[in-house]
């Protein structure tokens, strides 16, 4: 044998590394019987991914899976459309952009077939709600929920918790688009009457159902308690307003002022809104616009100019983060 026969024959295996360890075509086989140390992941389950997507373990030593980067992660829904009433949330829209319940990844879906949702309906439970005991809460949370990608019909659930937690799901559904809020009574286990459009939610009974203030005649500046109809995952707080006065003279200009902040005595409270209306004659009465109130806390405040005028306050609904308009 030739010094040339003994170089082809070790640069053989030099040149042909994969024939080596598998079959010149297809996978790689590693026997699962044999440890191999130093691969990073340690196990990977997901056989393909989709564009975009990215080997992710959610913790530490966790097998990776094929999913959008947690920063990209989010929900959204379109042109939302919801009515509820008594115990039930019936609702629509175009499009859902739902998460995964691990925060993996986001998909789309366009459905415009409606669903119902029963706060009387024990759960977790696909169109009920997500716990076995009554919401304990205030407020109920709605969500749009799938099985995962490939979904071609959403259903709802209704929970206590609001995002970015979300709520306990059904077996077999994995992901889940934010609808918003509605006030609720768990000792009576029902909806407050309301309409949910887009992003905000409206009540329906606010001149009945939702008094925050009736004749308010305060000096200084007097905290108005809001916790009741108005979620904490609101971003923006919405009253109807007015005022009644008995002893001006007509010609006279009456004003009450609204404003936001965490504690009243705090100097830096904001001065948002004013009702300002022009003494007519005697027993004259004001309905103001809609006062749009950044959500700050919950906190809202009243002072009247003068203690002939008394201020109204309705609790008009809110605007949910489910990122429509």
């Amino acid at each position: 044998m030739t010094a040339a026969d003994l170089n082809a024959e070790f640069n053989n295996p030099l040149n042909n590394p994969i024939s080596l360890i598998s079959p010149t075509t297809g996978a790689i086989n590693f026997q699962t019987s044999v440890a191999h140390t130093n691969l990073t992941p340690t196990a990977i389950t997901a056989s393909s991914g989709t564009g975009g997507n990215a080997l992710i373990a959610t913790s530490s030593g966790a097998s990776a899976q094929w999913g959008t980067p947690a920063a990209q992660s989010g929900s959204r829904v379109k042109n939302l459309s919801g009515t509820l009433s008594t115990q039930t949330g019936v609702f629509t829209a175009r499009q859902y952009v739902l998460q995964t319940t691990n925060g993996l990844t986001h998909f789309v879906l366009n459905s415009t077939d409606s669903f119902t949702v029963n706060v009387g309906t024990a759960g977790p439970a696909v169109n009920g709600r997500d716990t076995a005991a009554v919401i304990s809460s205030t407020f109920a949370h709605f969500y749009a929920i799938t099985t995962g990608q490939g979904s071609t019909v959403a259903g709802g659930i209704a929970s206590a918790v609001a995002p970015p937690t979300g709520p306990t799901m059904p077996t077999s559904y994995t992901a889940w688009a934010y609808l918003g809020a509605s006030p609720y009574s768990s000792a009576s286990t029902t909806l407050t009457l309301a309409y949910m459009q887009g992003s905000r939610t409206y009540l329906k009974g606010a001149f009945t159902d939702a008094v925050l203030l009736s004749g308010g005649t305060a000096a200084v500046a007097t905290q108005v308690v809001v916790t009741t109809v108005i979620p904490a995952s609101a971003t923006h707080m919405h009253f109807i307003t007015g005022v009644v006065q008995s002893t001006l003279a007509a010609g006279t200009v009456a004003q009450a002022f609204l404003g936001v902040d965490n504690t009243v005595a705090s100097t830096a409270a904001m001065h948002l809104f004013s009702i300002t209306a022009q003494v007519v004659s005697v027993d004259h009465r004001l309905i103001g616009p809609i006062a749009t109130i950044p959500n700050i806390d919950r906190g809202l405040w009243y002072i009247t100019a003068t203690t002939a005028l008394a201020a109204y306050i309705y609790a008009a609904g809110h605007t949910n983060a489910n990122g429509d308009v």
